[in-house]
């Protein structure tokens, strides 16, 4: 699988543009996928000047109901009118950062017929998977997202992400993973994704949210990553500069930072 970071808070090339937001442009043996979309049309325009046409991506994968992975859906859709939205059905509740609203801007634009609700495990085509369950006996801690709120029934709740999925893509030789924000944790997805499918860990693809973490949930990533010694560990903005800097110092040979315009496969 080819990956191009369309959207990041980074980027090094003068005819990009950076933003706080994630959208990653995928392309599989059989389809074209869009994996978030940040929050605005940066992404399109990043696409553009990278020569990628959005108008033929397949399918759109939404990690999570943040404005910052999910603002620049309303704008997708008026480039595109055949892909679907892979999304869970708990990424349109109401959504607060502290006293802020997070949630996806617009949701009321999106067309019914265009989504795909997903719940457990869809499989888009041989080898690739949205996983919408982290099995319980998966589970090693339970993540803290402090200041982060959702709202059903009228009643603001602490965010437990039951909105948020992940994507595996599978080959004869292990796993790779892409996730948003692993606001369920990190440690968690990898042992989930790992024992689901029995198979060692090529790559992971994604932010940590850890720029808050305590030195605990720290120690826990960085001996889980020792144990499942993925091939390359590209790393978005929430892992945090100073969590980045240390894994980079770690495996300096397997880390590095997933900027805005940066291609890779898996």
């Amino acid at each position: 699988m080819k990956v191009t970071t369309l959207t990041e808070n980074l980027t090094y090339d003068r005819a990009l543009l950076a933003e706080h937001g994630l959208s990653f442009f995928l392309e599989s043996p059989k389809q074209k996928i869009l994996f978030d979309t940040g929050q605005s049309d940066i992404f399109i325009r990043n696409a553009n000047v990278l020569n990628i046409d959005l108008n033929k991506a397949d399918s759109l994968i939404i990690s999570h109901g943040h404005y910052d992975h999910t603002g620049g859906i309303k704008h997708f859709l008026e480039i595109n009118s055949k892909a679907k939205i892979y999304i869970k059905q708990e990424a349109f509740n109401k959504k607060y950062s502290k006293f802020r609203e997070s949630g996806i801007p617009y949701s009321h634009e999106i067309p019914e017929e265009r989504i795909i609700y997903t719940n457990e495990t869809t499989q888009l085509e041989e080898g690739l998977f949205i996983i919408s369950n982290i099995l319980p006996e998966n589970i090693l801690y339970e993540k803290d997202n402090p200041g982060m709120y959702v709202e059903t029934g009228g009643v603001k709740y602490k965010d437990n992400f039951a909105d948020e999925q992940y994507l595996v893509t599978m080959n004869d030789n292990g796993i790779s993973i892409i996730t948003g924000c692993s606001h369920l944790g990190i440690v968690n997805i990898l042992n989930d994704a790992v024992n689901r499918f029995g198979l060692p860990l090529n790559y992971l693809v994604g932010g940590l949210h850890t720029s808050n973490s305590p030195e605990n949930e720290i120690k826990l990533i960085i001996k889980q990553l020792e144990y499942y010694n993925p091939k390359g560990i590209a790393l978005s903005h929430c892992t945090g500069i100073d969590v980045y800097c240390r894994l980079k110092k770690i495996f300096p040979e397997k880390v590095f930072y997933n900027h805005t315009g940066k291609k890779f496969e898996l």
